[in-house]
């Protein structure tokens, strides 16, 4: 598994319109903006990025459910595993439910 570094975080995609516990239903087509947008479960997450020589806690944890564009970071999927991608934690559009 795939150890992500400073502020990047690890995330496994899910497809299809999501329902938070909530109830608010996400789709997977962002109709207003005709864009497209992906669903994300969070599955790593690195320690945080440093500045001015103190390390930032990151606003995400492992199980969250976020919302990210669909060409937002680098996939680093394999055959045998789910597809993954791992992006900075600024890419990260919304946090749809905690984990």
């Amino acid at each position: 598994m795939y150890e992500p570094t400073y502020d990047n975080v690890l995330l496994e995609l899910v497809h299809g319109d999501t329902v938070t516990v909530s109830g608010l239903v996400v789709p997977e087509q962002d109709r207003r903006a005709g864009k497209k947008t992906e669903n994300a479960r969070v599955i790593a997450v690195g320690p945080g990025r440093v500045q001015k020589g103190v390390r930032l806690p990151m606003s995400v944890r492992v199980g969250d459910l976020v919302l990210i564009d669909s060409y937002a970071g680098t996939v680093v999927s394999s055959v045998s595993e789910p597809e993954r991608v791992i992006l900075p934690e600024t890419e990260i559009e919304a946090v749809l439910e905690r984990g």
